[in-house]
């Protein structure tokens, strides 16, 4: 069953059992007042009987007997009330019918004559030989020194009539009541269930692989609101990790490429020049050397790529030895290192700022700031005026260069393995594109903030955060 129709149902069931609760109790409460108004309204008037009987007693005195008493009292009662559901009865004490409104002598039912064995005023509620409820009052009363039974006996069916009526009223509500219960519920449960059936078709078309649909209904209800909201936040998320999933699978081919690449060449040129002295085995001396030479500097090249590819791998592994270390001295370390090379080159390197300490692993970092100089350097290499410019300033390191730049559709991918911006630019024994990837692993690893900014045939920015760290004027 569908929750619409289960919802439907049971608010329905729950809608008629508390009214027909709520209107059964109602109703009783208005029962049991109109049955205690009517017998208070009962002992009222049976008082009035009683008194105007004891007050004629006086009258035996003249020329009345009791039972003259009693009929012209009682008669000139009723002749004012004028009721057509009160009747009374008097009798002696053996029983003898006195006076009686009524065609033949009431019929006390078992028990009843109990109610007039003393002098306190009591009731019962009785059904008639017609059926009808009435309400019967007798009590001993006391005349010229002879006591009588006064029998008080109303007719109360119109309250239990009118408790029928409200039943009736209560049945004809339910009627009408039902259709317009039906269908507010309906549309309650309609309200509370499409956001569900939303959610249910926008599964269907993530399974289908449409991770882009969104939830567009809007409710009044808050918490379904906020559900649709959290469902679309999480219809954009799962999105964007597909996305970074499928652009880390297109990094995994590529890498795997160049990675086969990388290989390849060297051991295809090992091969060859070694084929060619087993197909010429009576080869001179002299002319082996080349071969030789070709075949080490490809054996370097594979042992080079292993070292890095190693390293690469395992960098995340290591056990870091963290220290306090100056970021000047450690940069001034790399360019003595790279001094005569930048002499060769004719690179005018300039360090400017505050210097500041960091705690971290001098390895890494060494590592980190030679690579990125490293390639700064080989940036400009197309340039006449070969500048690069080191600046520390308030925990954070900028290496410019004047260099050719890197396209701005390229800039998400020079951490990638095997990744050169210059297609056409050949590898060294020592380049393979890998500086850059282990770039990025150690600044993960030391948590670095990272930032770059180029622009084409005018230079790049690298740009390093550091947390914490004191501050030294250079």
């Amino acid at each position: 069953m569908k929750l619409k129709n289960k919802l439907l149902i049971n608010f329905t069931i729950l809608f008629f059992v508390l009214l027909n609760l709520s209107g059964y109790f109602l109703i009783q409460t208005i029962f049991i007042n109109s049955i205690d108004n009517a017998i208070e309204s009962g002992y009222k008037e049976y008082a009035i009987i009683y008194t105007n009987l004891k007050s004629g007693e006086d009258m035996n005195r003249l020329f009345f007997t009791d039972t003259d008493i009693i009929r012209i009292k009682n008669d000139t009662y009723l002749n004012n009330v004028e009721s057509s559901s009160l009747n009374l009865e008097v009798r002696d004490m053996n029983g003898e019918i006195i006076y009686s409104t009524m065609e033949s002598q009431y019929p006390l039912k078992v028990g009843m004559e109990q109610i007039s064995d003393d002098h306190i005023t009591r009731y019962v509620v009785t059904v008639n030989e017609e059926g009808k409820h009435e309400l019967v009052v007798n009590k001993r009363i006391t005349l010229s020194n002879k006591e009588y039974y006064l029998t008080y006996i109303n007719q109360i069916e119109d309250v239990y009539q009118e408790r029928n009526n409200y039943f009736i009223l209560l049945f004809i509500y339910n009627i009408i009541s039902s259709f317009v219960a039906i269908i507010v519920i309906y549309f309650f449960t309609d309200t509370i269930t499409r956001p569900l059936y939303a959610f249910i078709k926008n599964i269907n078309e993530i399974i289908n692989k449409n991770y882009s649909y969104k939830l567009k209904k809007e409710s009044s209800i808050k918490e379904i609101q906020d559900l649709t909201d959290s469902f679309n936040i999480m219809g954009k998320e799962i999105s964007s990790q597909i996305d970074m999933l499928e652009k880390k699978s297109e990094e995994k081919q590529r890498f795997i490429d160049s990675l086969t690449h990388e290989i390849r060449t060297p051991l295809t040129s090992i091969i060859g020049y070694s084929s060619l002295y087993i197909n010429n085995p009576t080869m001179k001396p002299e002319n082996l050397m080349p071969l030789f030479e070709q075949i080490y500097d490809s054996g370097k090249r594979i042992e080079s790529l292993t070292e890095n590819l190693i390293k690469l791998i395992t960098l995340d592994k290591s056990v870091l030895e963290m220290t306090e270390i100056s970021v000047l001295d450690c940069i001034k370390k790399i360019v003595h290192v790279f001094n005569s090379t930048v002499c060769n080159e004719r690179v005018k390197i300039t360090i400017e700022g505050e210097d500041f300490t960091v705690i971290a692993d001098e390895y890494l970092l060494t590592t980190l700031f030679s690579n990125f100089i490293d390639n700064a350097i080989k940036a400009t290499e197309e340039k006449k005026d070969r500048k690069l410019k080191i600046s520390l300033q308030h925990g954070t390191v900028i290496i410019s260069d004047n260099g050719k730049g890197v396209p701005s559709e390229d800039l998400d991918k020079i951490f990638e393995p095997f990744f050169m911006v210059d297609k056409s630019r050949k590898r060294t024994m020592s380049g393979f594109g890998l500086g850059l990837s282990i770039c990025a692993a150690i600044i993960q690893i030391l948590d670095i903030q990272f930032d770059i900014t180029s622009q084409l045939r005018e230079g790049t920015d690298i740009i390093l955060g550091f947390n914490g760290g004191s501050n030294e004027k250079i």
